[in-house]
């Protein structure tokens, strides 16, 4: 069965008149807790596609760097909004004039509304982090799907601006996604450079992470959020995300000078992009080592450094936070090229 493109989105459309749109799903179930208020928004994918409907997709590009000579980089937010760090993220950026890319968190962005609409207003570019920041490699097809599209509708509307771009929970890109991503026209963002390093760092620490690594046309990958601490934000690994959050955003001014010191200039992905002069689909990787990649709807590219998020109790078999190796991990039956993160395996536990 063949629906087209347009046929979707009224019927997507149209789901979400019928059930008062996602953020009125939201809170629906927000009073019996975060996973009714899950399955309030699930069930507005309900007359839509599932991934096995076969939808007329184009192509994405999956995006590290922009190729480009000119002294020019993007400074790009995950996890939020978050009224713990987003606002003085925003503050900060303000200050020095700054265009960025927020990477949100579709319950985030429904949680907080207001903030949303808030990114969007100060000049910044919005971007899909997911619905609910689950790792990739733990999901079914069809958990894969709403967490993909579910995640792009919501900052879609929040905040009321077009959504480009993917980027996807601890940098772990699964093959299953570019179909997703083809049907929502959305590319995948990554980064080729990280600001963020485990507690406790450093404002000079941090400033001379990212220095060092500077190029033109780099993505850097900071946080205005916590990603899966979201929902437990008590817990031992939340409260390490909280301090890495607050040692990144206490080192936003250091860094964005230094940068200005240097004779770079800022711009949201878009505009980044727009820099490119020669094949838009190469990019320079020069800050971290280049991920494999193994061909096959079940191969992972994993971008993940060990400074983008940890594995929780919300999201893992295991007890404790375990954080990936940055090895591939491939799911049977791709044989693996390296030994996978211990935390690959399991199945996912939905919020």
């Amino acid at each position: 069965m063949r629906i087209e493109r347009r046929t979707f989105l009224k019927r997507a459309s149209a789901s979400a008149i019928a059930l008062g749109g996602l953020n009125g799903a939201y809170e629906v179930g927000r009073r019996r807790g975060h996973s009714r208020a899950r399955e309030a928004a699930l069930a507005l994918a309900s007359s839509g596609p599932s991934t096995e409907m076969g939808l007329p997709i184009g192509g994405f590009r999956t995006i590290f760097s922009a190729r480009t000579d000119a002294n020019v980089l993007s400074l790009t937010f995950d996890d939020g909004p978050d009224p713990e760090f987003t606002e003085h993220v925003l503050t900060v950026l303000d200050r020095y004039d700054v265009g960025a890319t927020f990477c949100m968190m579709g319950h985030n962005a429904l949680e907080h509304r207001s903030l949303a609409q808030s990114v969007v207003s100060h000049g910044h570019e919005v971007a899909n982090h997911s619905l609910t920041h689950l790792d990739q490699t733990r999901l079914s097809p069809r958990e894969l799907h709403d967490e993909i599209a579910l995640g792009h509708q919501a900052v879609v509307e929040a905040t009321g601006s077009p959504v480009r771009y993917f980027r996807p929970p601890r940098g772990r890109l699964v093959g299953r996604a570019s179909r997703v991503l083809a049907e929502l026209n959305s590319d995948a963002l990554l980064w080729s450079i990280s600001g963020s390093l485990r507690a406790p760092t450093t404002t000079a620490k941090l400033t001379k992470l990212v220095i060092d690594a500077l190029h033109p046309g780099a993505i850097v990958c900071f946080h205005d959020g916590i990603g899966r601490g979201t929902f437990a934000r008590e817990q031992r690994f939340a409260r390490e995300l909280k301090a890495r959050r607050n040692a990144e955003i206490e080192a936003l001014p250091a860094i964005i000078e230094a940068v200005i010191d240097r004779g770079y200039s800022f711009a949201t992905v878009t505009e980044l992009l727009g820099f490119e002069a020669t094949n838009p689909y190469e990019s320079e990787i020069t800050s971290l080592d280049e991920p494999q990649i193994v061909d096959g709807e079940d191969s992972v590219i994993d971008w993940d450094d060990g400074s983008d998020d940890v594995d929780s109790p919300l999201n893992a078999a295991d007890p404790e936070p375990v954080v990936s190796s940055g090895s591939v991990v491939v799911e049977s039956p791709v044989a693996p090229t390296s030994s996978p993160d211990p935390a690959s395996t399991g199945s996912s536990v939905l919020p």
